[in-house]
């Protein structure tokens, strides 16, 4: 069964996740977390999104963001 489409509106939260296969670390090293983090501040700084919570583990991130 197809899920139902969502409803995307201005000003409403977004959980964004990526998770790497195979158990596989998406980062590797205290640098590449880094590194993203930076990449991340920078779409902040922009105005790009506004980042409520996140959370960076070895295989996977999670953010909760407004667009």
């Amino acid at each position: 069964m197809a899920r139902l489409a969502r409803r995307d509106q201005p000003g409403m939260l977004h959980h964004v996740t990526n998770r790497s296969l195979g158990h596989i670390p998406l980062f590797e090293t205290e640098r590449d977390v880094r590194a993203f983090l930076a990449l991340l501040a920078l779409l902040v700084r922009r105005g790009a999104l506004q980042v409520h919570a996140y959370a960076v583990l070895s295989t996977h991130f999670h953010l909760l963001v407004t667009i």
